[in-house]
């Protein structure tokens, strides 16, 4: 299965193949094929916290990857 966003109006859904006509805005759309896609998120000056220890950090910059505390992944608060 896939998951398609309309071009026009960004609804979001999944099935095998586009539809012809948009669900939600009625209209003859373009589809983009979206079904592995995960926006890069900017945690700069999120808080993280460890549900494990109850420790809570502030991110300062964001290089990426993983923010692990007492062997598991951190939260974002």
């Amino acid at each position: 299965m896939n998951s398609w966003k309309c071009s026009n109006c960004s609804f979001h859904y999944d099935a095998k193949e586009p539809y012809e006509t948009c669900p939600s805005c009625g209209k003859k759309c373009g589809f983009s094929e979206v079904t592995n896609y995960v926006p890069k998120m900017d945690r700069t000056g999120r808080k993280c916290a460890c549900d494990l220890c109850g420790t809570e950090i502030t991110v300062t910059n964001d290089c990426g990857g993983f923010l692990k505390c007492c062997d598991q992944l951190m939260v974002l608060k």
